[in-house]
């Protein structure tokens, strides 16, 4: 990664060097397009006013993924909008949970 810092501090204070982080952004890229589909499909299922979070993640997940990804892709492309398309439609809306007894948390 672009760390400065000495392999050996950086071991001492979070238990990786940047190898072992290089490592782990390649898993994540690895899943990010598996991951990306199926937020988009979620995403698509939510009601509006509950998209935002999702919204973000995706986001997230395509940041992990452009490095593996052509910028000129569909995807890419498709992604960008959607997630445009997701900032200007959703207001901020305070984070609510399911209550305990909700089969989503079953």
């Amino acid at each position: 990664m672009n760390s400065t810092t000495d392999a050996v501090e950086l071991r001492k204070q979070f238990g990786m060097d940047q190898g072992d982080a290089k490592g782990n952004m390649d898993h994540l890229k690895s899943k990010a397009k598996d991951m990306v589909a199926v937020l988009l499909n979620v995403f698509a299922q939510l009601p509006r006013e509950s998209r935002g979070m999702v919204g973000e993640v995706i986001g997230i997940w395509t940041g992990i993924m452009t490095d593996a990804v052509s910028p000129t892709s569909p995807l890419l492309k498709m992604l960008e909008l959607t997630i445009r398309i997701s900032k200007k439609h959703i207001k901020a809306s305070p984070l609510t949970f399911p209550p305990l007894s909700s089969p989503q948390l079953l």
